[in-house]
């Protein structure tokens, strides 16, 4: 059983502390985050030459820009490893109900992969995969979840939980859109991982089956509707023909 007590968070005694607690910064970190990697996704990068002189910049600076503003909302809330799913008593949690729906995708995978027939055998994508899979369930987890939970304080726990998990999940698909094939995909897969962790907080279960599953994905679909996983204005393109 899972003491509530080992995530109970407080915000940091550093003046003014009216502002530190104030529900609106929290909303604002969350849009801010949001806008700042919609805008590195749709920006039309390819399109733009290194040589113009604002192109590395700006891609820079937006992406300073929402990491410092997660940085800030970690301090601000004052989370410890337990809260991020990083403590090592949690590192045994949550991995039977993992392993059961990543067995079950895998499944659904397959089957959609031999339906389409193109698979697509690229060792390193995988590895450059890594570091954004990292990424992403970071900010899915210990950003967003963590958020939407906060948000919700003052109902009772599983509203909160639901909460949680559903507007997580939501803004997590936003962000694979236009790639609508792997919006759909991406929607049960934000569910369970979002649910695996509010209920187990073991960001190492979750990261293990977004990991096994986005491999899967891209070496059996990556070559047919789901665009080679793109997202943004890439897949924009890639929907127009260019």
């Amino acid at each position: 059983m899972i003491d509530p007590s080992e995530y109970v968070t407080t915000a940091l005694p550093t003046p003014p502390a009216r502002f530190f607690k104030s529900w609106w910064v929290g909303v604002a970190e969350v849009a801010g985050v949001v806008v700042g990697l919609l805008a590195l996704q749709w920006i039309p990068w390819g399109h733009v030459s290194r040589d113009v002189w604002w192109r590395t910049p700006l891609r820079t600076g937006l992406t300073v820009a929402v990491v410092a503003m997660v940085v800030f909302s970690f301090v601000r809330r004052g989370e410890r490893l337990a809260d991020l799913g990083l403590a090592p008593r949690q590192w045994s949690r949550g991995w039977q109900g993992m392993a059961l729906y990543t067995g079950c995708s895998l499944v659904v995978l397959a089957g959609l992969g031999f339906y389409f027939g193109q698979p697509q055998w690229d060792a390193g994508w995988l590895l450059k995969y890594v570091g954004g899979m990292i990424g992403q369930q970071l900010a899915l987890q210990c950003f967003l979840n963590n958020r939407v939970y906060y948000f919700t304080q003052g109902m009772g726990e599983s509203r909160r939980i639901t909460w949680a998990v559903v507007g997580s999940t939501l803004a997590f698909a936003l962000l694979h859109a236009p790639n609508w094939w792997l919006m759909a995909l991406v929607i049960p897969s934000g569910l369970a991982w979002t649910l695996n962790f509010r209920l187990h907080r073991n960001l190492f279960a979750v990261m293990a089956s977004h990991l096994v599953l986005g491999a899967a994905t891209m070496l059996l679909l990556g070559q047919g509707p789901l665009l080679r996983l793109r997202v943004g204005w890439p897949a924009w393109e890639s929907l127009r023909g260019y």
